[in-house]
């Protein structure tokens, strides 16, 4: 237990020996001065003597004197921080001056090492620097003077290791090693090379990545240091990530993205905003409601492109399918909205045989199915064949203007029309039609969806007085009844100018036989 003690302390003063040799110092200045009074290596004897055994020093010096003229700048010997900046002392001092404790105006820097070096005697107000301050090796802290315990113009440069002063020059009558990085020869100047630190084990390699992908190295040389780097080598054709835009087309970017191997991708499609933000306008050429167009970008092509495209016809008063028609071939859905006007076929009732001469009542209901109410006489039914000049075996004899019948009340929108009106047989045998439209005032043809009606009978090759037949609704099977149609209040044998007489039952059953049939449509009949 006792030698722990003796080990302890010699393990300190390794360690403080170790601090005592880490830092190492420049020349305080930049000026070439050599040497004036060095370090007094003799103790307390009488005379001095330096680090080489020779007399430039006097008795009890512990410092370093160099003869800077006045104002000559004084820099950091290493790197270090600012403890002390101490002003305020005349520029010429004396031998019994005491400002500053002897050192007049002076700065004190302590290194990461534990020693610290002292600038003494320096022009007041000359400090470059502050206290907390971190200096670099080289750098100015102040100036040179005279002030305090001086006789003359110079730099007293000191170094003390846990706070005893030491010479920084080695020799035959000083220390073994020295705290320069380049002493010099006696009597001389040290060297203004600061101290290095090593960065590398010498001939060791680093390589880091540059530019595109590429790849850079440096060499440690046998100073410690790093070498420059070497050239950026394998750099590829883009940085990774980044994007590349160009205009293609008429109105169109495309871009491509540089991969994670620095090369570039292949380009996205061609694409672009529509001019105008979509609102410019422009005439397609074509028909209808597809002739009004917005201007657009496609694949970064400018194309105009209808609001509207081409639908199948509808019942609606527009040209749907864009073809320059409005509701050709009598379209059979109703458009939302429908057309002002439209007329829906609901039923139709009329002979199915007539005799040559004969005549024959004919009904026909319609459903108003547009925007707009009917009013009385209107629309009118009219004779479509008439209108399209055709040859007529089945004849209307009583219209006015072309004008078959129309109704004699308003029609609400959903409601229906009945028209009445007689046909009159030209044949005696064979078939007879005759088709009817419905026309507005004006005269144009309503156009859908089933505004006509074709009526269709046989001729009987007998009298006027016709035969029967059967009666069928428009939305069911045919019905067997057989119907008389009376003409002009009277009955069909007098407008064949025949009356019976007197024991002619038999010509009852002759005439029913000779009455028209009337026949109720199926369907509309177009």
């Amino acid at each position: 237990m006792s030698r722990l003690p003796s080990l302890l302390l010699a393990v300190s003063l390794v360690f403080v020996a170790t601090l005592a040799s880490a830092t190492q110092y420049r020349r305080p200045f930049d000026a070439a001065i050599n040497l004036g009074y060095g370090y007094d290596h003799n103790g307390t004897a009488a005379g001095c003597l330096d680090h080489g055994c020779g007399s430039k020093c006097y008795n009890g010096h512990k410092g370093n004197d160099y003869p800077l003229p006045y104002g000559t700048n004084v820099v950091a010997a290493a790197k270090g921080t600012v403890e002390v900046v101490s002003q305020g002392c005349a520029d010429v001092g004396s031998l019994t001056n005491t400002c500053g404790g002897g050192f007049g105006n002076y700065v004190r820097i302590a290194h990461a090492d534990g020693k610290r070096s002292y600038y003494a005697h320096l022009k007041n107000g000359s400090a470059k620097v502050s206290v907390g301050q971190s200096v670099s090796c080289g750098q100015v802290i102040g100036q040179s003077a005279s002030s305090g315990r001086s006789s003359g113009y110079h730099l007293h440069f000191e170094s003390r290791v846990s706070n005893v002063s030491r010479d920084p020059y080695s020799g035959s009558c000083g220390h073994s090693s020295s705290h320069w990085v380049s002493q010099g020869s006696y009597g001389t100047r040290p060297g203004v090379e600061c101290e290095t630190t090593c960065a590398c084990t010498a001939g060791q390699t680093q390589t880091e990545n540059c530019g595109n992908c590429g790849k850079r190295s440096r060499t440690c040389g046998s100073n410690c240091q790093w070498g420059s780097w070497s050239n950026c080598s394998g750099q590829g054709e883009c940085a990774a990530g980044a994007k590349q835009s160009e205009a293609c087309g008429d109105c169109g970017t495309r871009t491509r993205t540089c991969s994670s191997s620095c090369k570039w991708g292949a380009f996205a499609a061609c694409d672009g905003p529509d001019p105008e933000g979509g609102k410019q306008s422009c005439a397609t050429g074509l028909l209808g409601v597809c002739a009004e167009g917005r201007m657009r970008c496609e694949a970064g092509t400018l194309a105009c492109r209808a609001l509207k495209e081409p639908i199948p016809e509808t019942c609606s008063g527009v040209d749907d399918d864009c073809d320059g028609e409005i509701d050709e071939g009598m379209p059979q859905t109703l458009g939302a909205p429908p057309p002002e006007w439209a007329a829906e076929l609901v039923d139709l009732i009329h002979p199915d045989t007539l005799s040559s001469g004969a005549l024959g009542k004919v009904t026909i209901d319609f459903r108003n199915v547009g925007q707009s109410p009917w009013k009385v006489g209107e629309p009118q039914l009219t004779s479509l064949d008439a209108h399209e000049g055709k040859t007529l075996e089945l004849v209307v004899p009583d219209t006015w203007a072309g004008v078959v019948a129309s109704p004699d009340s308003e029609t609400p929108v959903g409601a229906v029309a009945r028209f009445e009106f007689s046909v009159q047989a030209t044949a005696g045998l064979g078939e007879m039609s005759h088709t009817f439209r419905l026309r507005t005032l004006d005269g144009t043809p309503l156009a859908c969806p089933s505004p006509q009606a074709t009526v269709t009978v046989r001729g009987s090759g007998g009298s006027a007085l016709g035969g029967g037949g059967a009666d069928a609704g428009i939305d069911g099977p045919k019905s067997s009844s057989t119907t008389l149609e009376p003409l002009d209040e009277g009955c069909a044998c007098r407008a064949a100018g025949w009356a019976p007489g007197p024991g002619s039952a038999h010509w009852g059953w002759l005439l029913l036989l000779a009455l028209p049939v009337v026949r109720r449509a199926s369907r509309p009949l177009l």
